[in-house]
């Protein structure tokens, strides 16, 4: 069995990935290891020149590609791949010294008590930008030190932990966040009192190769995609990673390293350009940016997810064979939970309620002053089938009238010829025909089954099928079968992007979308001003 399973997520930085192949091969007194690559969907095809590397290289190499899932979603499925009793992860432009392995696999085995280790991260000197990532690097890495040799700092760009911690519940990376999400995980190895150990000998260069100025720049893009993993560490109560203590010690650090360098004010003063845009990029988050967690609009549950993530998550979970429900919440779903109240239990209990339509979006900002984000099934189901297909994940559509889940699947095996669609069938069924479409699910075991049957009657079919299928994932995506086969005319891109698909579909299918919008509007807007006065009553009279 390998020792080490090394583990890089690559976009587009086909140039760096293969600086960061050659410093694996020049590893000296190596362990036995394997590389897993996983391409988070970059737009380049794979470069002629780093297959050849790829095949000449003295460590076995594996190249997996998903679609554009995010770097967490990379960096879990290359841990799912991973067969070493070691999992180190680097990033793309991380370039480890000739012993970084080595001395790795000693600290490893001289600990066993441990289950996660930190990396050494430097970077080069040459640079402005080199100068001041190495400046804060060696400040906080040394301000995070206890004297037991663990840390409360993690940095991907050289982590490693045991694979048996991959045993438990849930996933080692949070897929719902696009940057941060090594200060997630630094805070649930805390929670768990299971500090990483900090490895000085094994030290990792990391490489930027922007300009100076663009790198500053990122710096608002870093602090706004970052606030919600911080959001979320807060949450979780890491007072020993997030603690006043740490913060002065690192500026502590920082001043000494300035004064030791021959360019340390200089690196030091962008540090603090750096550390200001960061803040800017937070604040726009706080007044923008998109609030984890589970929302209650009216009386309906919502989570503030991206499409991205909810796809990600569907693989995940129909991977590892576990149970996830999913559905999506539009203006017609508040109207109905609030008069159904079975409709509004079963909504409850889904996992995932995304937000399909522009009216849950208008009605959370203003009953709380929140922004969520539109969340739409025929944006999204492309991506999911292909992501399917990638992993070799078996598909069944139930749905829409005789033959329109036929039509969809013979569709997407056109585009997508690698999808195992294996079942297809109509969404109007009467009791025993219910029960055979679950027995024939069983027999296919397929693990996504996408249900267009519309609400609420798909929400409470598959709350009682999960009971009968516990390790399947069901997704409720209402019209979208007669959206795929063109029975239903599809709204322009630009026009989704306007608020303005409800529209569209009320002057191009009147007879079908007409009642759910002449009637559900003003009904939700008179939700809307109830719940809003009763909230009124409610503070004054406090």
């Amino acid at each position: 069995m390998h020792l080490i399973s090394v583990m890089i997520p690559v976009r587009n930085r086909w140039r760096q990935l293969g600086d960061c192949l050659e410093a694996l091969a020049q590893q000296k007194a190596c362990p036995q290891c394997e590389v897993i690559i996983v391409d988070d969907g970059s737009d380049d095809v794979v470069p002629g020149w780093l297959y050849d590397s790829i095949s000449r290289h003295p460590v076995p190499i594996r190249l997996k590609r998903q679609e554009p899932l995010g770097i967490a979603a990379a960096r879990n499925q290359g841990a799912s791949l991973a067969i070493g009793e070691l999992i180190l992860f680097l990033d793309s432009d991380s370039m480890p010294t000739e012993y970084c392995l080595s001395k790795l696999a000693a600290c490893v085995a001289d600990n066993p008590e441990d289950i996660a280790f930190q990396a050494r991260i430097l970077s080069n000197l040459e640079t402005w930008v080199g100068r001041m990532d190495c400046l804060f690097l060696t400040a906080v890495q040394k301000a995070s030190l206890k004297q037991d040799w663990h840390t409360v700092y993690v940095d991907t760009a050289g982590f490693a932990i045991r694979r048996e911690y991959l045993k438990q519940p849930g996933y080692l990376f949070d897929v719902g966040l696009i940057r941060g999400e090594d200060t997630l995980l630094m805070t649930s190895l805390l929670r768990q009192g299971r500090q990483p150990r900090f490895v000085p000998d094994a030290t990792i260069y990391h490489n930027h190769g922007a300009p100076l100025h663009l790198h500053l720049l990122k710096h608002v893009s870093i602090g706004y995609r970052s606030a919600r993993a911080d959001k979320l560490a807060r949450d979780l109560v890491a007072k020993e990673w997030k603690g006043s203590k740490l913060r002065r010690n690192t500026l502590r650090e920082l001043a000494d390293n300035a004064r030791r360098q021959r360019y340390g004010y200089g690196a030091l003063t962008l540090i603090l350009i750096a550390y200001c845009l960061k803040l800017t990029g937070r604040i726009a988050y706080s007044l923008f940016g998109l609030k984890p967690g589970r929302h209650q609009v009216l009386n309906a549950p919502v989570d503030a997810v991206t499409s991205a993530e909810l796809v990600a998550r569907l693989v995940q979970a129909g991977e590892r064979r576990t149970s996830l429900t999913a559905t999506y919440v539009n203006g017609w779903s508040l109207v109905n939970a609030e008069r159904d109240s079975i409709f509004c239990k079963s909504l409850a209990e889904f996992e995932l309620c995304f937000a399909d339509g522009i009216g849950v979006v208008y009605t959370l900002l203003l009953l709380k002053g929140m922004c969520l984000r539109k969340v739409t099934a025929n944006d999204f189901c492309a991506l999911l089938f292909q992501e399917a297909a990638n992993r070799r994940l078996r598909v069944a559509l139930v749905g829409a009238k005789e033959g329109v889940a036929q039509a969809v699947a013979s569709k997407m095996r056109r585009d997508i010829p690698d999808l195992q669609v294996l079942l297809c069938s109509s969404g109007y069924l009467n009791t025993t025909e219910e029960e055979n479409l679950v027995n024939a699910l069983r027999e296919v075991d397929a693990h996504i089954v996408l249900v267009g049957r519309g609400q609420p009657v798909q929400e409470l079919w598959v709350q009682r099928c999960r009971k009968l299928l516990p390790n399947t994932v069901f997704l409720c995506v209402g019209g979208l079968f007669d959206y795929v086969t063109g029975q239903v005319r599809s709204t322009p891109i630009w026009v989704r992007r306007i608020g303005f698909e409800w529209l569209h579909r009320l002057v191009h299918h009147p007879r079908r979308y007409g009642y759910m919008y002449i009637y559900g509007i003003p009904l939700l807007l008179w939700y809307v001003s109830k719940h809003k006065l009763a909230r009124m009553i409610r503070w004054a009279s406090s």
